[in-house]
């Protein structure tokens, strides 16, 4: 299936939207086992923050605690990402943006490119690339983290996806999601009848 990189890219606009593509975004991975970062005393460094295990509470008997937020050790990569917090969400919520993943087509087998391409993996959708700007690439839903907005800086921001793009990238999402298949919406939707009135 080919896309034209022209109907599908647009320059971002001055505030930050939904399917804007941005460089250099934190993307986080937790993995086992997860450690609780509390700050300890160093003879010569200072304040540094020292990671202790679930099942290892520092000295003074702190330790994970479920409800409290905590600082913890954590796999971050920074790389671009894709926005998918929907635009009012933006208006409103001054805390939580929601990122996905980009990563590039070139780091997978050819066999395993051409079906991303084809949109036949419900895990990733499809961008074609954008000479100079964006190489070809996939988003991985698998990959999503949230982050404060502080950290999608409008000078980072790559392009963003035209109406036609959003669409057909937000419809590859709610499939991930959804499992369901596209003869499939109105059932879920209910008639255009229903959805009008």
């Amino acid at each position: 299936m080919e896309v034209d990189a022209a109907d599908f890219y647009r320059d971002p606009d001055p505030q930050v939207c939904q399917g804007d593509i941005i460089a250099d975004v934190p993307h986080l991975y937790f993995s086992p086992p997860i450690r609780v970062l509390r700050p300890v005393i160093a003879a010569k460094h200072g304040q540094v923050l020292k990671p202790y295990g679930l099942d290892d509470p520092p000295e003074d008997g702190l330790r994970f605690q479920q409800g409290r937020p905590e600082d913890v050790a954590v796999n971050c990569l920074l790389a671009r990402g894709i926005l998918l917090t929907h635009g009012c969400e933006i208006d409103k919520d001054t805390k939580h943006r929601t990122i996905a993943l980009v990563r590039p087509l070139t780091e997978i087998p050819p066999e395993a490119a051409q079906t991303i391409r084809n949109q036949q993996n419900l895990r990733f959708s499809y961008l074609p690339a954008l000479p100079g700007v964006l190489e070809e690439s996939y988003v991985d839903f698998r990959r999503l983290s949230c982050i404060a907005p502080e950290l999608i800086s409008a000078e980072k921001r790559l392009l963003s996806l035209t109406v036609t793009g959003l669409k057909q990238f937000l419809i590859k999402y709610f499939m991930y999601v959804t499992r369901a298949k596209l003869e499939s919406l109105d059932a879920i939707l209910g008639s255009r009848q229903d959805v009008a009135e």
